[in-house]
């Protein structure tokens, strides 16, 4: 990738913020991405997790909307402590959605490879025929997260691009050279990617892996 490629992009509806007070020890850290289905409902997780004084808690929020913007549920958010992994109510985290349950309702498919410029690239989508929910990383070479767009799927011309909710990344591909193993993914610049399937576990794992380490 050329020019759309910058030191770190938190695009497609994830926020990451971090703001520490050197009197106080404390650190916060927010994570939060948005799925929109073929109904035009939007599913949004945010995690928000602080650390004060060594005491870990963690907030979890799901809020749906529907296409008019209109919210039409919201769960409480959840919190728990380094203190409840002791406890009898550490069974209850299974209760609380995390972003791998999410992504494995929206995403069936994936692949990952390199570009031309030795770029690391993932990619997950819900199906190939038609891809309307798709996300996307890609990782310079030394080891930068430079692109990450995640969200519907829509056509410009002849690429199709994946519509992040802030609407700051658009990374146009069209998929060419489908063979049994692999496919070739060209971006609107000129540079390409040999990408091979791997299973739906692999891929979430590995991308969600990734914004777990950016969130720590």
């Amino acid at each position: 990738m050329k020019s759309k490629l910058i030191p770190v992009i938190l695009a497609a509806a994830m926020a990451l913020s971090l703001t520490a007070c050197s009197h106080s020890s404390t650190s916060t850290t927010t994570v939060t991405t948005s799925f929109t289905d073929e109904n035009g409902e939007t599913t949004t997780h945010t995690t928000t997790t602080t650390s004060e004084n060594g005491e870990t808690v963690t907030e979890e929020t799901v809020t749906e909307e529907n296409a008019a913007g209109d919210e039409i549920t919201e769960e409480p958010a959840e919190e728990f402590t380094e203190e409840d992994m002791d406890t009898p109510y550490e069974a209850d985290e299974s209760d609380i959605p995390t972003l791998r349950d999410e992504w494995a309702d929206y995403f069936e498919y994936g692949a990952e490879g390199t570009t031309n410029e030795d770029e690391r690239v993932l990619f997950t989508y819900d199906s190939p025929d038609p891809l309307t929910q798709a996300a996307i990383m890609i990782i310079s070479p030394d080891d930068i997260l430079t692109i990450y767009d995640v969200g519907p799927v829509q056509s410009d011309g002849d690429y199709y691009v994946i519509e992040d909710v802030d609407g700051d990344v658009e990374l146009p591909f069209v998929v060419t050279d489908t063979a049994d193993d692999h496919f070739e993914m060209t971006f609107k610049d000129g540079s390409y990617a040999e990408l091979y399937y791997v299973d739906k576990d692999t891929i979430i794992d590995d991308m969600v892996s990734i914004i777990e380490q950016i969130s720590e």
